[in-house]
């Protein structure tokens, strides 16, 4: 898909290249040291000159009630910390730019990572090729790239529209897809393998093997 360089949406400015921000959410206690090891090794894209930054409930709350209130409602009652930082994560990469990554995935390379998205300069969605779905756990994205803002659209209609579906229907990775159906992104798309380590499947039973990916998703579902 190719690359948009101008347009405006919402009165958001498109820009050109995804802004060197690691964003993180971090909205309830960590609950395990596994958890806090994979959130600390994205301190090792600072020696790229990243930014790193974590977002509370509070924060999060706020930024969404200034900016985006008609997605205050859909945040606040959200079924389950998944479905409330599926809402933030689109919003906050719309609107600033950057690289938005779940709290259970390791940067095990932070060099290989860098190389990679250095060719992704507007930005990637990762695939699963096994059934179309995207990866709301790992993307990037230029500043007002309208997929995201869409995706949150889509999310807000289902909300009003009751009966809502399950989680990944309602605003995870099928919510994706549908969206995309309907949508264009100028975020380079990326199969789930070509960054991670091992897939949904695999890390159920991961063999030991030499880390060849820049990333490690251990899919632990602490949100639900």
């Amino acid at each position: 898909m190719r690359r948009r360089s101008s347009g405006h949406t919402d009165q958001q400015t498109i820009s050109t290249m995804v802004a060197p921000i690691i964003h993180q959410l971090i909205l309830n206690d960590i609950p395990t040291s596994m958890i806090w090891m994979c959130v600390s090794s994205w301190e090792k894209m600072k020696r790229f000159g990243f930014e790193i930054k974590r977002w509370n409930y509070t924060a999060i709350r706020d930024f969404i009630q200034a900016n985006y209130p008609q997605a205050l409602g859909p945040f606040l009652q959200a079924r389950n910390l998944a479905e409330a930082s599926d809402i933030a994560r689109y919003l906050i990469v719309y609107h600033y730019s950057g690289y938005y990554i779940d709290w259970d995935i390791e940067l095990v390379s932070s060099a290989d990572y860098y190389a990679q998205i250095s060719d992704l300069p507007a930005g990637y969605l990762l695939i699963d090729p096994s059934n179309g779905t995207y990866a709301s756990e790992c993307f990037a994205a230029v500043k007002g790239e309208p997929y995201l803002k869409n995706l949150v659209d889509d999310i807000v209609e289902a909300f009003h529209t009751p009966p809502l579906p399950r989680t990944p229907q309602y605003s995870g990775p099928f919510r994706m897809r549908e969206t995309m159906k309907k949508s264009h992104t100028g975020q380079q798309i990326v199969a789930v393998k070509d960054m991670f380590e091992f897939d949904y499947s695999e890390i159920r039973n991961p063999y030991q093997r030499a880390v060849t990916k820049p990333l490690i998703h251990y899919w632990l579902h602490t949100w639900l």
